[in-house]
């Protein structure tokens, strides 16, 4: 079944700003940033928790995230997406909501490798999409297409990538992956099992743009 896409307008969800650096001349980065609740976690520990669950960080990382959004089941649209640095992930819960949102935060920082919570700003272009939450109970796992938009066949992302973020097609006869490796699901339906809660959500292609330009 071919997945659908997931259609958000990031100024929906997440303030926009400017990049101070941008401004005094010290940075060639594009001016255009985005604020939200940023989680920073260490991301060696984080590496080994999702080890130990037999998971790659990006894997982990979206488990966590959707059981904090069916914990908080806002009531405005969330959009959570991360920046994976050496060393260090930080995750962006996004939201026009004006409430701190407490129950995600205690699922978060019950991550091994939390170190800090607070406001940051990101470049679009440099963010991995990771969830969505539109309420009023709809949770769904973004994924990225090709490099030029492609969705066809058996894909997979390479989570571990710092250069870049998209999918491409499995070879056939690929039987081993390396570990950051994800192959995107085929089925729109997803679950997963933490004590005696059921976690569900949906599958979709991530197409995000900033109100003008989709990416």
């Amino acid at each position: 079944m071919a997945l659908m896409a997931q259609d958000i307008v990031i100024t929906d969800v997440a303030t926009s700003g400017v990049c101070l650096a941008n401004l005094a001349g010290i940075s060639s980065a594009p001016s255009a940033q985005y604020i939200g609740k940023c989680f920073a976690f260490d991301e060696g520990r984080v590496s080994i928790e999702a080890d130990q669950v037999g998971q790659c960080v990006h894997a982990h990382l979206l488990c966590q995230t959707i059981i904090g959004l069916w914990k908080e089941q806002c009531t405005e649209k969330v959009f959570v997406c991360y920046l994976l640095h050496p060393g260090m992930v930080r995750l962006f819960f996004c939201s026009q909501r004006k409430k701190y949102p407490a129950k995600f935060h205690t699922v978060l920082t019950q991550c091994a490798g939390y170190l800090e919570c607070g406001q940051d700003a990101f470049a679009l272009e440099s963010i991995r999409p990771l969830a969505f939450w539109e309420p009023p109970c709809t949770s769904v796992a973004l994924w990225p297409t090709g490099y030029y938009g492609e969705t066809d066949g058996q894909r997979i992302v390479d989570t571990g990538n710092l250069l870049a973020y998209f999918s491409f097609e499995e070879e056939s006869g690929c039987e081993e992956m390396e570990p950051e490796y994800i192959r995107i699901p085929t089925s729109e339906h997803s679950e997963f099992l933490l004590g005696k809660e059921t976690y569900r959500y949906l599958n979709r292609w991530i197409r995000i743009a900033d109100g003008q330009v989709a990416m």
